[in-house]
């Protein structure tokens, strides 16, 4: 999930994912990436 970033403001919540944390880490920012493309469905 490495690619250009589709909304480039507004993405203050979502930190970039340091390499090396696991699936831990992969999973957290998957559903903080999940939950912030959601929001922004229903915002638009």
């Amino acid at each position: 999930m490495t690619g250009p970033r589709e909304f480039p403001n507004g993405d203050s919540n979502a930190a970039p994912e340091p390499p090396g944390r696991g699936m831990a880490g992969l999973v957290a920012s998957f559903r903080l990436r999940a939950t912030d493309v959601a929001a922004r469905g229903m915002a638009g």
